[in-house]
């Protein structure tokens, strides 16, 4: 009698590599597990996704295309302006919409959830969109060294005008936020490394 084939065999495992892209059920997998590592892990996880891609990119530049360091930093910083406004402006939301502010002490229920709500959405969004361009690099690292970025030594696009313009609003609003909130500089600083530490999540 014939022995059935382990399912984990060397064959099996090779034809899901050159498959999975194909496979509906990889996808919803990957979509489930990008959104559990979204809520898991707080933003400072993700700013560190940010610097590893800041430092592969200084590889990238000055090693692989061996650029100067003023185009270097050029690429770096058209490289990864969306996702560090996005993760800004995600600090700024986490924070306005903290639930340990006083502001939020007499809410009602209903609203409460809605503030909850609200903060979930800010936070996450930035998350997902750092994460996903985190793991499109990793995926296709070879093809990514390969290429510089389309518009380096060329005038800022629209959209990197805005990711610049939504940096320097979101910083603004964190600078004034202990004045705005009514809070003590020591529960701000406390929000924000609850926040950006990631072993405090």
């Amino acid at each position: 009698m014939r022995s059935k084939a382990p399912i984990f065999s060397l064959r099996n495992l090779r034809s899901f590599a050159y498959q999975h892209d194909d496979l509906p059920a990889f996808h919803a997998a990957y979509l489930v597990l990008t959104l559990l590592a979204a809520a898991l892990f707080n933003l400072g996880f993700f700013a560190g996704l940010i610097l590893l891609h800041m430092a592969l990119d200084v590889f990238k530049y000055r090693d692989v295309h061996k650029r100067s360091w003023s185009k270097t930093v050029e690429g770096i910083v058209r490289e990864s302006i969306i996702d560090v406004s996005l993760l800004v402006m995600g600090l700024a939301v986490a924070v306005y919409l903290h639930p340990s502010l006083p502001l939020f002490a007499g809410v009602s229920g209903l609203m409460l959830a809605e503030i909850t709500l609200l903060r979930a959405i800010g936070v996450l969004s930035p998350k997902l969109k750092i994460l996903y361009d985190f793991l499109r690099i990793l995926s296709h690292t070879d093809l990514y060294l390969k290429n510089v970025h389309l518009q380096l030594g060329k005038k800022a696009t629209l959209i990197e005008y805005v990711a610049m313009m939504s940096l320097c609003v979101s910083l603004g609003l964190l600078f004034i936020a202990p004045v705005v909130l009514l809070i003590d500089p020591a529960q701000y600083v406390s929000i924000l490394l609850g926040e950006l530490l990631p072993w405090t999540h």
